[in-house]
């Protein structure tokens, strides 16, 4: 009877699994697939302004993004590992379920950005000095030897947070958990 709901999920995973590969160069497109309503994966460049783009599941790992205009974007799934993000605009963009793990964001702008993981946003190595958090929302984000100092954060920032070996805005530095850097914003 609905046979083809399997398929068609399948062949919407397919593409997005080879459109998103990290075998791409950065500024090859994912075929997308009309019929199915698949966005293209367009892979942004440093420095680029591209907003509001759909880069659910792509694989950015260490790539140079610095200065990318990626606001409103989707980055939800994506291997962000290692990336460069220094400077970009990431304002009112989901990243959710993301590997963020030694990314870069330093004076980077998250406003309104939602940063979220059902398991707790892993944000080991994340170098956040000097970003605006100020609208920024982390669900229950877990900070291993992040770096937040200068970053302008807001009374709601950041919720159910752990922090071990972080450097928060005001140069605290915690050590595990139950230190935290509330109160050292």
């Amino acid at each position: 009877m609905h046979w083809y709901r399997g398929m068609v999920s399948a062949s919407v995973a397919l593409v997005l699994l080879v459109g998103c590969s990290s075998s791409q160069s950065e500024s090859d497109r994912a075929s997308g697939d009309s019929a199915t309503g698949t966005s293209q994966c367009s892979i942004p460049t440093a420095g680029a302004n591209t907003p509001n783009l759909n880069l659910q599941g792509c694989r950015l790992a260490g790539r140079n993004l610095s200065g990318a205009g990626l606001a409103g974007s989707d980055l939800s799934g994506a291997d962000l590992s290692g990336t460069n993000l220094t400077g970009a605009d990431l304002s009112r963009t989901q990243i959710i379920d993301a590997n963020t793990a030694g990314t870069v964001l330093v004076r980077a702008n998250l406003s309104g950005a939602t940063i979220a993981a059902a398991l707790g946003a892993s944000l080991d190595r994340v170098n956040l000095e000097q970003s605006d958090l100020r609208s920024a929302t982390f669900y229950n984000p877990r900070f291993v030897g992040s770096n937040l100092r200068g970053a302008r954060v807001g009374p709601k920032t950041f919720t159910d947070a752990t922090w071990t070996d972080t450097v928060c805005p005001d140069g605290y530095r915690t050590t595990r958990p139950p230190d935290s850097c509330a109160g050292h914003y």
